[in-house]
């Protein structure tokens, strides 16, 4: 498996990072790498999340709304 340099490696931990502080802001560029290594790991933490707590309600309680 291939590794990333350092610095990609930081922008994707901030993205995670990012996730669980609930601050969604990115200081890269849109068009630049290090903003989709950003991306990625907000991805990663929002769908790991979801899959060890939001699928583990109940769909009873979740019809109560």
């Amino acid at each position: 498996m291939r590794q990333l340099p350092a610095s990609k490696c930081i922008a994707f931990e901030e993205g995670v990072n990012a996730f669980y502080l609930d601050n969604p802001d990115c200081k890269y560029r849109p068009t630049s790498h290090y903003y989709r290594e950003f991306c990625r790991g907000y991805n990663f933490a929002f769908f790991k999340n979801k899959d060890e707590h939001v699928q583990s309600i109940p769909a009873r309680c979740l019809r109560q709304v």
